[in-house]
């Protein structure tokens, strides 16, 4: 097995162009801008932390009034891996208000949560799975755990690697 660094850091740059369709809601109908720096720690050989902080601007919304032009993002994972077959992780990722729209729920900073695994059956074949929440668990009481979004996601699949 390859032996990989102990840490990485990475800047990124992102721009859309407006493809898509506004009068269907389907794209914003301007060009929209992001930086993010991605970062990556192995605190032990088990034992991974990852994170990821970054900025928007956005042209507008043509069709969508109170849209933000700038919007933060976050992401914080911890990967703990005790063999070379079997993973877990816990994620939280969030973005700050995306667009004002009076209704308290819809104009809250949004998080997600997420538990998953996944293990290597074979050289190049991985299965996986995660559960994703967001605040409804909490009553939409707490900002922090999101006040919008789906009640749970689950995802599981297998996926063939080179």
């Amino acid at each position: 097995m390859k032996a990989t660094r102990r840490s990485g850091l990475s800047g990124r740059i992102g721009i859309k162009a407006p493809t898509g369709n506004p009068g269907q809601l389907l794209g914003s109908g301007s060009f929209d801008v992001g930086l993010s720096l991605d970062g990556r720690y192995n605190i032990r050989r088990w034992l991974t932390l990852f994170a990821n902080a970054g900025q928007v601007w956005s042209g507008g919304a043509t069709r969508v009034p109170g849209m933000e032009h700038w919007v933060s993002e976050y992401m914080f994972a911890v990967q703990v891996h005790p063999n070379s077959r079997d993973s877990y992780m816990f994620q939280a990722e969030g973005n700050s208000t995306v667009v004002r729209t009076g209704n308290r729920r819809a104009d809250e900073p949004q998080s997600t949560f997420t538990l998953g695994y996944e293990r290597k059956l074979k050289p190049g074949t991985v299965i996986y799975s995660s559960f994703s929440e967001n605040g409804d668990w909490a009553g939409y009481s707490s900002s922090f755990f999101g006040g919008v979004g789906p009640d749970f996601t689950v995802t599981m699949g297998i996926s063939w690697r080179k």
